[in-house]
């Protein structure tokens, strides 16, 4: 079984559904699972959607004070390890701006790998005016100058072949969230998804790396060029291409174009 984890809070129902109607074009086996502060009931709408309350007993003793993008991992590593999700892939996406297209995000998948996407290879951590300010905020100047021409992997939708590889990663990123935890709300999910890629703490081998978004799993969209997509009969394509991503990212900032998609 394919499990979807996504995490938000302080919504109301309605700003749930173009993300959770979206998911009705996956036609591969799949398990929502989403953490947030409103109850099964609420979303009858969604049979597919199970519901976790993040105030559940499982989960009272996590109080770590960092910003909710950072937490929900918390939340997921919680979740694997105590309730059963078999050992199929995983999937970590943001709700806000994100829908799906098709579930070809869940095909041949190895269960060893966990799937990097980049945001955009033109790009640069030494240019990009939030890494700056991501990084320095918990003293990882050092990082920026070490790694100023390289491009940024996106922590908004992760892919992990397996559950067991999942948990291998969830297990290091809390550890380096241990490492900078005097920083609190300033820890960033992006930076320490880019620490563990870029600092080694994975095998190379079991890395499979996605280096650009045009690519046809995940399109994040917030640094391309207009000109890399077309939007016809509410499906994005990459242009000149036959490839329309299974999941679009960062529709929102290009609301103008993208609004057919929802």
């Amino acid at each position: 079984m394919n499990t979807i984890l996504a995490f938000a809070t302080g919504y109301k129902v309605e700003q749930y559904a173009d993300f959770l109607n979206s998911l009705q074009k996956v036609t591969q086996p799949f398990k929502l699972v989403l953490f947030t502060d409103l109850e099964q009931k609420d979303f009858s709408d969604w049979s597919f959607c199970e519901i976790v309350n993040i105030n559940d007993t499982l989960y009272t003793d996590i109080k770590v004070s960092v910003i909710a993008a950072v937490i929900r991992y918390y939340y997921y590593q919680r979740y694997l390890i105590y309730m059963s999700a078999g050992d199929g892939p995983v999937l970590f996406c943001d709700v806000r701006d994100v829908v799906f297209q098709n579930g070809n995000i869940f095909d041949d998948l190895s269960p060893d790998k966990i799937y990097l996407f980049k945001e955009n290879n033109r790009y640069t951590f030494g240019k990009c005016e939030c890494h700056t300010n991501w990084f320095n905020t918990i003293g990882r100047t050092d990082f920026l100058q070490t790694y100023a021409k390289e491009t940024f992997y996106c922590s908004g939708v992760q892919l992990f072949g397996s559950v067991r590889t999942c948990l291998n990663y969830l297990e290091k990123f809390a550890g380096q969230c241990d490492r900078y935890i005097s920083y609190t709300y300033y820890i960033n999910d992006q930076t320490i998804h880019n620490i563990l890629v870029y600092e080694n703490h994975f095998d190379d081998q079991s890395l499979y790396k996605y280096e650009s978004e045009l690519n046809d799993k995940v399109f994040s969209m917030g640094l391309c060029r207009e000109e890399d997509y077309v939007v016809v009969n509410k499906r994005l394509n990459l242009s000149n291409t036959d490839i329309y991503p299974s999941i679009v990212h960062q529709y929102d900032r290009r609301i103008g174009r993208t609004k057919d998609l929802l």
